[in-house]
């Protein structure tokens, strides 16, 4: 079972928000967003690398949670509304260490897409900045990386590690006419708050120097973000010419913020009550914040829809959706929802390219070479292909699954000692998924599964590469859903490999049943 389902707030005096859900797989409820008249969110456990990252939808007028997927992804970044569809940035994908990673939905279809430009191991999170998409993401270097244009990705800004070190840059605002960036870096003693023009950076005038800033709020003219020096964490706001520090709720830790275009929001943990661990606060006239609410699980993340303020928590037991009635109406400027477009048909495939597309596959997967440096040279010739989204690029893909593949085992980002073949079909079966078209074989997702790392961290195995591609192809018939139902069913699967199972079958039947596998086994008797 994903939880129970509680109600929601209906009485703007009650003493605290009322639980509108409870997750009982992962401690973490985060990433909050309104989109569609209804609020978004992810369950996973964002303070480990757990492999699962389930995103759901709650409707506040019809109390209702619905499971919608399952991500690729260890966890996600902060989410944005963009050119009407909301997009979920991969924050630590599974898939590799190297390209951006994101996925795309309208509320019902679902994309996997890649940015190909730069140097990626974290998208933290995706804005808009003059128009565009923007992701700010992290590995040896900070870096910002902006959409000039369908699927075409350019990396605007580096930002330099210290020696021995490395950067990031993790949130992305617009203020007026900048972009305005939050940076990450231990070892670099500066502030991290700057704005870009081009590749250019300008620090914001009285910005304190702290080892990370995050959480970047646009509130009415201003812009207020968390300077964190791991031993404090001020609140500072920038209205446009110089930096003031905003005064925070004696020992409470402030954890994340949101605007709702007529109030700005705060929720806090208290470290000296164990009984109340969280507070929500509104920030007054006389720059002040005021308390509202007490709630007794620590809060990670805030949005707001329709009057209300929603607040995601993270506890052992299961972290809660919980709501809160202000009686306000939101006055942010929403966007006409879009559709995602329809993938290509494979019907009338262009066999000569399907064969130069095999060809210059079996070179790829034959070079020793191919998986050296942590499958560098694979990972970048795969996910980065320009055929990449076509139906002949996806035939190419299901056809290179056949070759017989012979090498030394490699060696991955974990440690791990992996058989070349297994490594090569990972990262041709991911692909394939990214693709959206072509197909798996269905008898691989029940293959015996070696997980030499069962809770977390990165695992290639063919099997769990294949349970994901299913859902992303679509490939609905009876004898993958069969596969997909047997695999459920067994016991020593790890909690996050059943996620991927729960995903794919979603995908692939439009069924709601998350982690109930008894009601799964039921719908698929009466098929």
């Amino acid at each position: 079972m994903v939880g129970s389902i509680l109600g929601c707030a209906t009485n703007s005096q009650a003493q605290q928000p009322e639980r509108a859900a409870v997750f009982e797989q992962w401690p973490g409820v985060s990433q909050l967003i309104a989109y569609r008249d209804r609020i978004w969110l992810v369950n996973s456990d964002p303070f480990k690398d757990n492999n699962s990252a389930d995103v759901y939808s709650y409707s506040i007028e019809g109390k209702t949670l619905r499971y919608e997927r399952s991500l690729f992804s260890q966890d996600v970044g902060a989410p944005v509304v963009y050119n009407g569809l909301l997009h979920w940035p991969f924050e630590d994908p599974r898939r590799s260490a190297g390209s951006g990673e994101y996925a795309v939905t309208d509320g019902t279809h679902w994309q996997w897409d890649v940015m190909r430009s730069g140097s990626v191991m974290h998208v933290h999170a995706m804005n808009v900045c003059d128009g565009d998409l923007v992701a700010a993401t992290g590995h040896g270097q900070g870096q910002l990386h902006r959409l000039e244009e369908t699927d075409s990705w350019e990396l605007q800004y580096d930002y330099p590690a210290a020696e021995s070190s490395f950067s990031r840059i993790v949130s992305v605002m617009q203020l007026g006419d900048d972009c305005i960036v939050g940076a990450s870096a231990s070892g670099k003693n500066e502030a991290k708050m700057f704005a870009l023009s081009g590749d250019k950076r300008s620090p914001l005038a009285g910005w304190p120097n702290s080892d990370r800033v995050d959480n970047l709020t646009r509130h009415r003219q201003s812009l207020f973000a968390f300077a964190d020096t791991g031993r404090a964490r001020q609140l500072i706001r920038y209205d446009g010419v110089k930096s003031h520090e905003v005064a925070l709720p004696e020992n409470h830790r402030p954890r994340a913020m949101h605007s709702d275009g007529l109030n700005l929001w705060l929720v806090t943990h208290n470290r000296s009550s164990e009984s109340k661990a969280g507070g929500l606060w509104m920030y007054s006239a006389n720059h002040r914040f005021v308390l509202q609410r007490q709630f007794s699980q620590i809060p990670i993340s805030l949005t707001s829809l329709d009057g209300h303020v929603a607040i995601g928590t993270y506890a052992n037991s299961g972290g809660e959706l919980l709501l809160f009635d202000v009686g306000a109406w939101r006055t942010t400027d929403e966007v006409d929802a879009a559709l995602l477009h329809a993938k290509p048909s494979s019907r009338d495939l262009d066999s000569a390219l399907v064969d130069s597309l095999f060809s210059e596959l079996q070179k790829i997967v034959m070079n020793p070479q191919s998986t050296d440096n942590y499958a560098r040279l694979l990972r970048r010739n795969l996910g980065r292909h320009p055929e990449l989204k076509t139906p002949e690029f996806g035939a190419a893909l299901t056809r290179a699954l056949t070759l017989s593949i012979e090498g030394e085992p490699s060696t991955m980002f974990t440690g791990q000692s992996i058989r070349r073949q297994d490594l090569i079909r990972w990262f041709l079966i991911t692909t394939l998924a990214m693709n959206g078209n072509g197909r798996i074989d269905p008898e691989w997702i029940n293959a015996k599964t070696e997980l030499l790392v069962p809770d977390s961290a990165k695992v290639f195995d063919p099997s769990v590469a294949s349970i994901v591609a299913t859902g992303w192809l679509e490939q609905s018939d009876s004898e993958t859903l069969g596969a997909l139902i047997t695999r459920l069913n067994r016991t020593d699967d790890p909690l996050w490999l059943k996620a991927d199972v729960v995903g794919a079958l979603t995908a692939l039947t439009d069924q709601r049943f998350a982690y109930d596998v008894n009601a799964w086994n039921r719908w698929w008797e009466l098929q």
